[in-house]
């Protein structure tokens, strides 16, 4: 239903972005390595500019090899690794605190508030105990002195800061996202209502319409079989008839009376099967000022009593038509 096919383009637009920012990511990289080393004193390849570049190789690797339905997935695991490892190999710098901030709030976009808030408190905790470990001297890392008495106080005041300003970003953020997608729900169940309703209403136009269609052919069937017992009569008189015919005159006279009666007969089934009918058949030359006139009779059964059914014949060509589709208009 739309209902379904609105949810399924809402993940296939979370995913996108997934695989929008991935493809991102792989062509910013490059050129922040290409920055670092022409800018950086020697040695251009250390510890630092090979995590960097081994980030940049992981990301090419899910843009390219991963299956599509699972690259948010990995984003997300490979932002997240790089945040929380990233200053244990570049220290206090920018670049893996935004790798941990995008990754919580991809996890936002694509998996929801709940999972953004699992990793967002991973993150923080991470920070703390990265903090802990550089401030008893267990793990060594650039640009940060282990001796420094207020090491730990400004690792947590950074980690603190950090999981704030970003839980309050993803609680707007998820609420944002989460009233969209709640507006287009509710816009594709009333398109879904509208559709359900439409094919009522057409259902229960289509029922009365057979219902007035088999009033008619009831109205008709009963004149027909007025007719048809006036017409058996006249078969059956002369058919007892012709035993004691005195001269062909009288025999031909009966044969012929008899003749005429079955093909008003004939014509009579042939009116109440075209109007019954609903199947298609091929259209011949018709005249049809000689086809009212063999229904004029007939249809006058049809309306009531106070209604005055005339036909005024006129010479008009024979018209390329299907006689059964002609009774019905008529």
């Amino acid at each position: 239903g739309i209902v379904e096919d609105t949810n399924e383009r809402l993940q296939e637009w979370r995913l996108a972005v997934a695989r929008l920012y991935v493809t991102g990511v792989t062509a910013v990289i490059p050129a922040l390595l290409l920055f670092w080393a022409f800018t950086k004193p020697p040695p251009v390849v250390d510890g630092p500019f090979v995590f960097v570049a081994a980030c940049w190789l992981a990301f090419v690797a899910t843009r390219m090899f991963a299956p599509a339905s699972t690259q948010a997935v990995l984003v997300v695991a490979l932002l997240m690794l790089a945040g929380v490892a990233g200053p244990l190999v570049l220290g206090l710098s920018p670049g893996p605190f935004l790798a941990g901030t995008s990754a919580v709030l991809l996890a936002a976009l694509v998996f929801g508030r709940r999972t953004s808030m699992t990793l967002l408190v991973l993150f923080a905790l991470a920070l703390v105990a990265s903090g802990l470990f550089i401030q008893s001297g267990v793990l060594a890392t650039p640009s940060v002195r282990p001796t420094d008495p207020a090491l730990f106080s400004n690792w947590g005041r950074l980690a603190l800061f950090t999981s704030l300003n970003l839980g309050l970003l993803l609680f707007v953020l998820t609420g944002l996202f989460e009233r969209m997608g709640t507006a287009w729900r509710a816009t594709a169940e009333a398109a879904e209502r509208e559709k359900n309703e439409q094919q009522q209403r057409r259902a229960a136009e289509a029922r009365a319409v057979e219902a007035e269609r088999l009033e008619a052919i009831g109205k008709l069937a009963g004149g027909v079989a007025h007719d048809f017992n006036n017409l058996l009569v006249v078969i059956m008189a002369w058919a007892d008839m012709l035993p004691e015919a005195r001269s062909d005159a009288e025999r031909d006279e009966g044969l012929d009376a008899i003749r005429s009666a079955a093909a008003q007969a004939a014509q009579l089934t042939r009116q109440l099967v075209s109007f019954a009918k609903r199947s298609v058949v091929q259209p011949s030359a018709v005249d049809v000022d000689a086809y009212l006139v063999s229904m004029v009779k007939s249809l006058r059964r049809l309306v009531a009593d106070d209604v005055k059914l005339e036909h005024a014949p006129s010479k008009v060509p024979r018209a390329l038509v299907d006689e059964v589709q002609l009774g019905h208009v008529i």
